[in-house]
């Protein structure tokens, strides 16, 4: 299972052409907000359909592929890493970046109960949604 996981994560930053360094960030604070955006006007390459396809994925590894797409910092609550959370996500149609992203924040939401939310400079936080 982590080898399929490395190999969809280098066909999905491959086809994605992620870079850290050339990318801004909404702000807010709501689902979404940590995903990258373009300047108005340009056109963001589509993720393929299938291109993102984890079955009984451990959490940890969709949140590595996630904080490899989005370029945040993730600040992630140590009981997550302690637990034993699958996710099953995969898109079913070609889409943005952003969209992708905003995707797995739900399916991390529905599946898991997390909550992912945009801090400040580039971090992005993990939390359950009951968490206080």
């Amino acid at each position: 299972m982590k080898r399929t996981c490395a190999i969809l994560l280098a066909l999905t930053l491959a086809v994605i052409g992620c870079s850290k360094g050339s990318s801004d960030t909404r702000a807010g604070g709501g689902p979404g907000a940590g995903t990258t955006t373009k300047p108005p006007g340009a056109q963001e390459q589509q993720i393929p359909a299938g291109a993102i396809k984890f079955i009984n994925t451990e959490v940890s590894q969709v949140l590595a592929i996630y904080q490899a797409m989005s370029g945040a910092s993730l600040d992630v609550d140590d009981r997550i890493r302690e637990m034993h959370l699958l996710i099953r996500y995969e898109n079913t149609e070609p889409l943005t970046r952003a969209d992708a992203l905003h995707q797995l924040e739900e399916a991390l939401h529905t599946q898991a109960g997390l909550v992912v939310t945009q801090g400040d400079s580039n971090r992005v936080t993990v939390r359950f949604a009951n968490s206080h």
